[in-house]
Protein backbone atom coordinates (compact mmCIF):
# COMPACT_ATOMS: atom_id res chain seq x y z
CA UNK A 1 0.00 0.00 0.00
CA UNK A 2 1.41 3.38 -1.00
CA UNK A 3 1.70 6.30 1.36
CA UNK A 4 -1.02 8.17 -0.60
CA UNK A 5 -3.46 5.27 -0.26
CA UNK A 6 -2.67 4.92 3.43
CA UNK A 7 -3.21 8.63 3.97
CA UNK A 8 -6.56 8.55 2.12
CA UNK A 9 -7.68 5.58 4.20
CA UNK A 10 -6.83 7.40 7.43
CA UNK A 11 -8.61 10.54 6.28
CA UNK A 12 -11.67 8.52 5.27
CA UNK A 13 -11.80 6.87 8.67
CA UNK A 14 -11.42 10.22 10.42
CA UNK A 15 -14.24 11.59 8.25
CA UNK A 16 -16.51 8.66 9.10
CA UNK A 17 -15.72 9.02 12.79
CA UNK A 18 -16.44 12.77 12.71
CA UNK A 19 -19.74 12.18 10.88
CA UNK A 20 -20.65 9.50 13.42
CA UNK A 21 -19.91 11.83 16.34
CA UNK A 22 -21.93 14.60 14.70
CA UNK A 23 -24.90 12.27 14.19
CA UNK A 24 -24.73 11.07 17.78
CA UNK A 25 -24.54 14.67 19.00
CA UNK A 26 -27.62 15.65 16.97
CA UNK A 27 -29.57 12.66 18.33
CA UNK A 28 -28.56 13.46 21.92
CA UNK A 29 -29.56 17.13 21.47
CA UNK A 30 -32.94 16.08 20.08
CA UNK A 31 -33.59 13.61 22.90
CA UNK A 32 -32.64 16.17 25.55
CA UNK A 33 -34.67 18.90 23.83
CA UNK A 34 -37.78 16.72 23.48
CA UNK A 35 -37.60 15.64 27.13
CA UNK A 36 -37.12 19.28 28.13
CA UNK A 37 -40.20 20.27 26.09
CA UNK A 38 -42.23 17.57 27.84
CA UNK A 39 -41.19 18.86 31.26
CA UNK A 40 -42.05 22.39 30.14
CA UNK A 41 -45.47 21.16 29.01
CA UNK A 42 -46.07 19.61 32.42
CA UNK A 43 -45.09 22.88 34.13
CA UNK A 44 -47.40 24.87 31.86
CA UNK A 45 -50.26 22.46 32.52
CA UNK A 46 -49.70 22.58 36.29
CA UNK A 47 -49.96 26.37 36.25
CA UNK A 48 -53.05 26.26 34.03
CA UNK A 49 -54.81 23.89 36.46
CA UNK A 50 -54.57 26.42 39.28
CA UNK A 51 -57.53 28.69 39.96
CA UNK A 52 -56.90 32.39 40.40
CA UNK A 53 -58.55 33.64 43.57
CA UNK A 54 -59.25 30.09 44.78
CA UNK A 55 -56.06 28.00 44.86
CA UNK A 56 -54.30 28.11 48.23
CA UNK A 57 -50.64 28.19 49.20
CA UNK A 58 -50.79 24.43 49.81
CA UNK A 59 -52.19 23.85 46.31
CA UNK A 60 -49.50 25.94 44.66
CA UNK A 61 -46.54 24.80 46.76
CA UNK A 62 -47.11 21.17 45.74
CA UNK A 63 -45.80 22.18 42.31
CA UNK A 64 -42.54 23.69 43.58
CA UNK A 65 -40.52 20.46 44.16
CA UNK A 66 -41.24 19.20 40.62
CA UNK A 67 -39.21 21.91 38.88
CA UNK A 68 -36.25 24.21 39.37
CA UNK A 69 -37.32 27.41 41.07
CA UNK A 70 -36.59 30.10 43.61
CA UNK A 71 -37.95 33.16 45.38
CA UNK A 72 -36.73 36.18 43.35
CA UNK A 73 -35.19 39.06 45.29
CA UNK A 74 -37.40 42.13 45.08
CA UNK A 75 -36.04 45.57 45.97
CA UNK A 76 -36.54 46.39 49.65
CA UNK A 77 -38.42 43.11 50.21
CA UNK A 78 -36.52 40.21 51.83
CA UNK A 79 -37.02 36.82 50.12
CA UNK A 80 -39.83 34.91 51.83
CA UNK A 81 -42.47 32.39 50.90
CA UNK A 82 -45.40 31.57 53.16
CA UNK A 83 -49.21 31.45 52.98
CA UNK A 84 -49.21 35.12 53.91
CA UNK A 85 -47.13 36.14 50.88
CA UNK A 86 -45.09 34.33 48.26
CA UNK A 87 -43.76 35.27 44.86
CA UNK A 88 -42.13 32.24 43.27
CA UNK A 89 -40.50 31.56 39.91
CA UNK A 90 -40.27 28.10 38.34
CA UNK A 91 -38.48 27.22 35.14
CA UNK A 92 -37.42 24.50 32.73
CA UNK A 93 -34.32 25.25 30.67
CA UNK A 94 -32.73 23.33 27.82
CA UNK A 95 -29.42 22.17 29.41
CA UNK A 96 -27.70 21.84 26.03
CA UNK A 97 -28.30 25.52 25.28
CA UNK A 98 -26.87 26.40 28.69
CA UNK A 99 -23.67 24.42 28.19
CA UNK A 100 -22.98 24.96 24.47
CA UNK A 101 -22.68 28.69 23.84
CA UNK A 102 -23.25 28.49 20.07
CA UNK A 103 -26.96 27.94 20.78
CA UNK A 104 -29.24 30.58 22.30
CA UNK A 105 -30.30 29.75 25.87
CA UNK A 106 -33.97 28.83 25.90
CA UNK A 107 -36.42 28.03 28.67
CA UNK A 108 -40.02 28.12 29.80
CA UNK A 109 -40.79 29.86 33.08
CA UNK A 110 -43.80 30.38 35.31
CA UNK A 111 -44.44 32.79 38.15
CA UNK A 112 -47.05 32.65 40.88
CA UNK A 113 -47.96 35.23 43.51
CA UNK A 114 -49.80 34.30 46.67
CA UNK A 115 -51.29 36.72 49.15
CA UNK A 116 -53.30 35.85 52.26
CA UNK A 117 -53.21 32.16 51.33
CA UNK A 118 -54.79 32.77 47.91
CA UNK A 119 -53.31 32.70 44.42
CA UNK A 120 -53.49 36.31 43.20
CA UNK A 121 -51.44 36.21 39.99
CA UNK A 122 -49.82 33.76 37.59
CA UNK A 123 -47.85 33.88 34.38
CA UNK A 124 -46.35 31.48 31.87
CA UNK A 125 -43.64 32.60 29.49
CA UNK A 126 -40.73 31.66 27.31
CA UNK A 127 -37.36 33.36 27.00
CA UNK A 128 -34.54 33.04 24.49
CA UNK A 129 -31.17 34.73 25.04
CA UNK A 130 -27.83 34.79 23.26
CA UNK A 131 -25.23 37.21 24.50
CA UNK A 132 -26.83 40.64 24.93
CA UNK A 133 -29.83 39.68 22.78
CA UNK A 134 -32.85 38.73 24.92
CA UNK A 135 -36.45 38.07 23.90
CA UNK A 136 -39.39 37.03 26.04
CA UNK A 137 -43.04 36.15 25.37
CA UNK A 138 -45.57 35.63 28.16
CA UNK A 139 -49.21 35.26 29.19
CA UNK A 140 -50.21 36.64 32.57
CA UNK A 141 -53.34 36.93 34.69
CA UNK A 142 -53.85 38.82 37.91
CA UNK A 143 -56.77 39.16 40.31
CA UNK A 144 -55.64 42.74 40.95
CA UNK A 145 -55.80 43.89 37.30
CA UNK A 146 -59.01 45.28 35.88
CA UNK A 147 -59.37 46.42 32.29
CA UNK A 148 -62.23 46.52 29.81
CA UNK A 149 -60.79 44.41 27.02
CA UNK A 150 -60.55 40.64 27.28
CA UNK A 151 -56.83 40.56 26.44
CA UNK A 152 -54.32 43.37 26.65
CA UNK A 153 -50.97 43.38 24.83
CA UNK A 154 -47.97 44.45 26.89
CA UNK A 155 -44.59 45.44 25.45
CA UNK A 156 -41.43 46.47 27.24
CA UNK A 157 -38.46 47.62 25.20
CA UNK A 158 -35.84 48.06 27.95
CA UNK A 159 -35.65 44.28 28.41
CA UNK A 160 -37.41 43.20 25.21
CA UNK A 161 -40.50 41.31 26.25
CA UNK A 162 -43.98 41.10 24.81
CA UNK A 163 -47.03 39.34 26.13
CA UNK A 164 -50.74 39.15 26.75
CA UNK A 165 -52.49 40.09 29.98
CA UNK A 166 -55.77 38.23 30.36
CA UNK A 167 -58.77 39.52 32.29
CA UNK A 168 -59.16 38.09 35.78
CA UNK A 169 -62.52 36.47 34.99
CA UNK A 170 -61.39 34.62 31.86
CA UNK A 171 -59.46 31.54 32.98
CA UNK A 172 -60.33 29.75 29.73
CA UNK A 173 -58.56 32.47 27.74
CA UNK A 174 -55.44 32.21 29.90
CA UNK A 175 -55.26 28.45 29.35
CA UNK A 176 -55.89 28.89 25.63
CA UNK A 177 -53.05 31.38 25.15
CA UNK A 178 -50.64 29.55 27.45
CA UNK A 179 -51.25 26.40 25.40
CA UNK A 180 -50.14 28.29 22.26
CA UNK A 181 -46.58 28.58 23.56
CA UNK A 182 -44.28 26.99 20.97
CA UNK A 183 -42.46 24.41 23.06
CA UNK A 184 -40.46 23.37 20.00
CA UNK A 185 -38.38 26.48 20.75
CA UNK A 186 -36.85 24.41 23.55
CA UNK A 187 -35.99 21.58 21.16
CA UNK A 188 -34.52 23.86 18.48
CA UNK A 189 -33.45 27.05 20.36
CA UNK A 190 -32.23 28.78 17.20
CA UNK A 191 -35.62 28.81 15.43
CA UNK A 192 -37.29 31.26 17.84
CA UNK A 193 -35.64 34.66 17.76
CA UNK A 194 -38.66 36.91 18.43
CA UNK A 195 -41.55 36.92 20.90
CA UNK A 196 -43.96 36.31 18.02
CA UNK A 197 -42.15 33.04 17.24
CA UNK A 198 -42.67 31.82 20.79
CA UNK A 199 -46.31 32.94 21.03
CA UNK A 200 -47.94 33.29 17.57
CA UNK A 201 -50.92 35.15 19.08
CA UNK A 202 -48.68 38.20 19.47
CA UNK A 203 -47.87 38.41 15.77
CA UNK A 204 -48.91 41.81 14.41
CA UNK A 205 -50.63 42.91 17.61
CA UNK A 206 -49.87 46.32 19.08
CA UNK A 207 -49.78 47.41 22.70
CA UNK A 208 -53.12 48.56 24.04
CA UNK A 209 -53.60 52.19 25.05
CA UNK A 210 -52.64 52.37 28.73
CA UNK A 211 -55.38 54.95 29.36
CA UNK A 212 -58.15 52.53 28.47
Amino acid sequence: MTNDNSRRLVLRRVGYFAAYLFLISVIVCLIVGIEDARRAERLRNDICKLELGKSTFADVSRIFPRYSGYVPTIENVPPACSPKYCYYLLYVENPISRVISIFPRAGLFATVRISQNTLRARAVGMAVAKGPRYREAFVQQSADSHFKEDTRIIEESKMPRKGAAVAFENTVRFVELASEMRLRCLVFPGVCSEADDMLPFLRGRKRADASR
